[in-house]
């Protein structure tokens, strides 16, 4: 079975050309779907291994967030679910586009008069209103009817704790050799949160991370507790752990090797653990305290993961991840922008990442053969 059936037919009646003598096919663009602010593509090539399946066309200026595949496949294990049912959206969206010609102009004409006979429904009901209003001339009701919306949850603020960094205030300077100054810089160069600093503000890390050891088996952090420390994983593993109300026991979410970071989001929300981080190896980290990391995270500028939170708080097929999880998202994500018309993903590459749209809109064509007229 091929890949993509579709598109293997496709090309063999185009080459074989089974029409009646006189008629000839090509193949054209089909538009199948338009997507807005807060809508995702690109997830079908990542959860199937498959070449993309259609090409997604920016629409006016166009800004989309975006995870590549390992990024995907390390942070999205709780949205697999929740992207697979649409797996079975695209499939009844493509045999649509498989249906005959013949049929699809029938639909057309059907709707069509449908359409006409509820016109001329509404111009009848409009007539007998205006003769009734006329003969009792009775005031019009005033007011409109105003829909009942669901109340919106409250959202909590992001960023809400504030630190002063003093004009003249200057890091914590802890003794390193250069071998573990070396060392730093190679880790913070794997992190997602880390590496977006420039090189200054990496040597002022670098300058303020002190070392602890942790044994197997111990927790980090716990979730539900306070926020001390900031943490890198030097070396060892240690695995991720998220409780719900709702959960008969927590979940492992992820694991962290060399390299791994975590405990800001308490920090820079000013709040409680959302996560435990178990070693499961005899562990070495490096820290920052709470004041040292919020006051560096203020000189150096953390806006950029602040406005991609913001933004993922808001997207909907989001809504039943861990505050923990968006955060982790939202500091992995990149963002690039588009023109009106350029391509974002085109039909038959390979799928390499998945797309949020943090601003404008697109539109996904489908490569479909059709009869010419």
């Amino acid at each position: 079975m091929p890949d993509d059936p579709y598109s293997w037919l496709a090309e063999w009646l185009h080459k074989t050309n089974p029409l009646k003598k006189g008629q000839g096919a090509s193949f054209v663009q089909e538009l199948v779907k338009e997507l807005k602010t807060g809508d995702y593509f690109g997830e079908i090539a990542l959860l199937s291994n498959k070449p993309r399946q259609v090409t997604v066309k920016a629409v006016g200026p166009t800004t989309v967030l975006y995870l590549d595949r390992d990024a995907f496949n390390r942070l999205c294990g709780s949205m697999f679910d929740i992207l697979a049912r649409n797996m079975k959206d695209y499939e009844e969206m493509v045999s649509g586009l498989s249906e005959s010609k013949a049929l699809q102009d029938e639909q057309e004409q059907k709707e069509a008069q449908k359409a006409e006979l509820q016109i001329q429904a509404e111009m009848e009901e409009d007539k007998k209103e205006n003769e009734d209003d006329a003969a009792s001339l009775a005031p019009l009701p005033s007011g409109p009817r105003v829909k009942q919306k669901a109340a919106k949850r409250q959202r909590g603020s992001v960023f809400t704790a504030t630190v002063t960094a003093d004009a003249n205030w200057k890091p914590p300077v802890v003794p390193k050799s250069e071998s573990d100054k070396s060392r730093l810089g190679a880790l913070i160069n794997k992190s997602a949160f880390l590496s977006k600093l420039d090189s200054a503000q990496q040597q002022m890390v670098v300058d303020a991370f002190e070392t602890d050891k942790v044994p197997s088996g111990t927790n980090i952090i716990t979730q539900g507790e306070e926020g001390d420390f900031f943490y890198m994983l030097d070396t060892g593993r240690a695995d991720v752990f998220v409780s719900k109300p709702e959960w008969p026991e927590p979940k492992k979410v992820t694991e962290y090797i060399s390299g791994g970071t975590f405990g800001e989001l308490a920090l820079l929300h000013d709040d409680k653990r959302a996560a435990t981080v178990t070693c499961t190896q005899d562990c070495s980290v490096w820290k920052l305290g709470r004041d040292t990391f919020k006051k560096i995270m203020q000189v150096t500028g953390a806006n950029k993961v602040s406005a991609h939170e913001k933004f993922l708080e808001k997207v909907q097929i989001l809504s039943t991840l861990s505050k923990y999880e968006r955060f982790r998202l939202a500091e992995s994500m990149k963002s690039k922008q588009f023109n009106d018309g350029d391509d974002i993903i085109k039909e038959g590459d390979a799928g390499d990442e998945f797309f949020l749209i943090e601003k404008g809109a697109v539109k996904c064509y489908k490569r479909v053969l059709r009869a010419s007229a």
